[in-house]
């Protein structure tokens, strides 16, 4: 996929993933979502890292790739990402970088 204005691939990632105006494809969504994620767009990068997480569109769960993917987010400062890295350390899950 081309570049494009980064912001619409993520939009249009959702559109895939609800159905909205589009078929309901995840495998769909997950690739407009990669679009903009390897291009540093930071939601989309958070939603890659759910989809990694929760296996959606095909993709097989890994932990690690989705905290590296939370990661990059959250050096941007989205907040939710950063929210989501605290969440698994208090679990125990993952050990934030130079700790």
């Amino acid at each position: 996929m081309g570049a494009g204005f980064i912001p619409a691939w993520s939009a249009l990632a959702t559109l895939h993933l609800e159905g909205r105006g589009v078929a309901q494809d995840e495998a769909a969504a997950v690739e407009c979502w990669r679009t903009a994620a390897d291009r540093g767009f930071a939601s989309a990068q958070h939603n890659m890292a759910l989809a990694i997480e929760q296996g959606i569109g095909g993709l097989t769960p890994d932990s690690q790739q989705a905290i590296e993917w939370w990661e990059r987010a959250a050096e941007q400062g989205f907040e939710p990402s950063k929210e989501a890295l605290e969440h698994l350390a208090a679990s125990g899950m993952y050990t934030p970088k130079g700790e």
